[in-house]
């Protein structure tokens, strides 16, 4: 019997806007060294969306996202620029978080 992965899914603000580009890899590399290698394996953290500059959100496994946003909270540079990362809200379907950015905005 194959089993259905159940994710969770964590919508960020971030205090700066951030390149895109470096934003990725510069996060999980600052959860990476938060979390250790077992508990981001075991998380599996990946950025899936990003709605503005300062508005992303990543995936996570289902029961990790507690760590997920632990971690978040002690990310303070990146690229050697200063910033705060604050999670909004967590939902298990991206739609969700759709319909809460769109009520943010108005």
């Amino acid at each position: 019997m194959i089993l259905k992965r159940k994710y969770r899914y964590v919508l960020v603000f971030s205090t700066a806007a951030l390149d895109t580009r470096n934003r990725s890899a510069a996060i999980l590399a600052e959860l990476m060294r938060f979390m250790g290698e077992l508990g981001y394996s075991e998380a599996n953290p990946k950025i899936v969306a990003q709605y503005t500059e300062k508005l992303f959100v990543i995936r996570t496994n289902r029961g990790f996202e507690g760590r997920l946003i632990l971690a978040l909270s002690f990310i303070r540079t990146l690229s050697g620029a200063r910033i705060g990362l604050s999670t909004l809200k967590t939902s298990g379907t991206i739609k969700s978080l759709m319909v809460y950015t769109k009520q943010l905005r108005a």
